[in-house]
């Protein structure tokens, strides 16, 4: 990856299973919350998007388009 200017991060949640970051309304938003956040980081390092990150709750779901 590095040959090739490519940039990987791997963050480990000890005691997770697959998918524990996804959204789901039963359950606590905390990780779906960090690893936007992480993932958000990330694409503006890349040139992707612009911004600081903006997610620090689930207030997102409520705004109407």
């Amino acid at each position: 990856m590095k040959a090739v200017g490519s940039e990987c991060h791997l963050y480990l949640y000890k005691g997770q299973e697959h998918g524990f970051f996804n959204y789901c309304e039963n359950q606590d938003p905390k990780y779906f919350i960090e690893t936007m956040f992480k993932a958000d980081v990330f694409l503006r390092k890349q040139g992707i998007i612009k911004g600081k990150p903006t997610i620090k709750d689930l207030s997102f779901l409520s705004k109407k388009n």
